[in-house]
């Protein structure tokens, strides 16, 4: 299996996506259209790189994003897009890196 194939294979079903270096690289190449470097940015657990992706979400997939703790969770946090025609997508995670993440993965799959 190459990396491509798992990369079609794993977003199928961006809302259990781990955290970590497979998804940081499918959000460098997919979402931001950069090379693939050994290690790319973490944008997964890091806050910073998290934030400019954020940053890149709200311009490249028009609509409100919103980011948050789950109100029923202390422990769960969410991202959610609600695009200019009414329609949303959420997501959820163990942190804010991470549901942000699997939003743009989600996003970039429905292609806003």
């Amino acid at each position: 299996m190459t990396f491509f194939d798992s990369i079609h294979m794993n977003v199928e079903n961006p809302y259990h996506f781990p955290a970590g270096k497979e998804l940081d690289s499918i959000i460098h190449l997919t979402i931001l259209g950069k090379m693939l470097d050994d290690d790319p940015p973490r944008y997964s657990t890091d806050k910073k790189q998290s934030e400019k992706l954020l940053g890149v979400m709200k311009y490249r997939f028009k609509g409100t994003i919103r980011t948050g703790r789950a109100q029923s969770h202390r422990r769960i946090f969410f991202a959610r897009h609600e695009s200019t025609t009414r329609r949303f997508h959420e997501v959820l995670a163990e942190s804010q890196e991470l549901a942000v993440c699997r939003l743009a993965v989600l996003l970039n799959e429905h292609q806003y």
